[in-house]
């Protein structure tokens, strides 16, 4: 009787996994919500059963997947092994930041093996693919400002031309922090997305605690001041120090940029004002460089003193 509650289960994760597979192929507008939730049936089977028996949904998933979509292979093991990695640290009761943090080292794997499987197997040459489309941002950009008109660009523009460059040739070398990003976001989105359909499913799932209440050890401002110093140092492009500094200071400005939203998130929470007001400043904030720079220090100066704790109500 279990075991044939096993198979039941199974089969029906299956079929609703692949139904939502095609709405999300087929169906334009929702499939970007469905997307986030391909993992959510893996992430129940797992949650429901042992891990081991999920790994038989997946392979069942990849054989029909390979019958109805072969080009959607990737999709479903990445939805996959995401979801039954969400799934086995729900089970066991661990935190929501738990799940987040393994979730996004599984979905990073999944990312590293797409790129070797596409370069050995398909000879696909994901370092030439961005050059070309970099080039193309490029000059793109040069030939708006060379709407001015012949010999009329300034100094001024052409700085901001060769720091567009410059800032276009780093991003290649910072691929892995970029991945490693993706792959946090797309686990937390699932995270997101999950937990209140299992909750409606009888199943609990950690939350992870209120963003107003992120907080970075304090080592981190260490580590990002020194990034900064080695920035100074004139490392060879595309060396491995260069790479390394690189990668590890966009990280860190990103940490420090969460921080300082968390500051702006917790202001808000005190005044007890809408939560829709900091949310809107976070997204026209990316869109305006003295505002994330005011962030910035906002992290920079909370993780140095302590500048919520210091104002928060008695």
């Amino acid at each position: 009787m279990k075991g044939m509650r096993y198979l039941t289960e199974g089969a029906l994760m299956l079929a609703i996994y692949m139904c939502m597979l095609l709405i999300s192929l087929y169906i334009p507008v929702i499939n970007i919500i469905v997307m986030l939730l391909l993992p959510l049936p893996f992430i129940f089977y797992t949650m429901r059963h042992h891990w081991k028996k999920s790994l038989l949904l997946l392979v069942a998933s990849l054989l029909l997947t390979v019958l109805l979509s072969p080009l959607s292979l990737p999709v479903t093991f990445m939805a996959g092994t995401g979801g039954i990695t969400l799934g086995y640290f729900y089970q066991k009761k661990e935190s929501g930041y738990a799940a987040l943090v393994n979730g996004t080292v599984v979905y990073c794997l999944n990312l590293v093996l797409f790129f070797i499987v596409a370069k050995s197997l398909f000879h696909v040459d994901f370092q030439a693919l961005m050059d070309k489309s970099l080039d193309q941002s490029i000059n793109q950009s040069q030939r708006l400002i060379g709407q001015i008109g012949p010999g009329q660009i300034r100094s001024e523009e052409e700085k901001q031309i060769a720091m567009l460059k410059k800032q276009f040739n780093d991003m290649k070398y910072i691929l892995p922090s970029m991945m490693l990003l993706f792959g946090m976001l797309l686990t937390f989105l699932n995270h997101i997305v999950a937990r209140p359909i299992l909750k409606r499913l009888k199943h609990d799932v950690p939350r992870m605690g209120p963003f107003s209440e992120f907080q970075l050890p304090r080592i981190i401002l260490w580590f990002y001041l020194i990034s900064i110093l080695l920035s100074f140092i004139q490392f060879p492009d595309g060396s491995f120090m260069f790479m390394a500094i690189n990668n590890v200071a966009f990280l860190l400005q990103i940490l420090i940029l969460l921080q300082g939203f968390a500051v702006i998130f917790s202001f808000f929470k005190q005044k007890k004002m809408p939560i829709f007001i900091p949310i809107i400043l976070m997204f026209f904030s990316f869109f305006i460089p003295l505002l994330l720079q005011i962030v910035r220090i906002l992290g920079i100066i909370d993780l140095g003193f302590n500048l919520r704790r210091r104002h928060s109500p008695k």
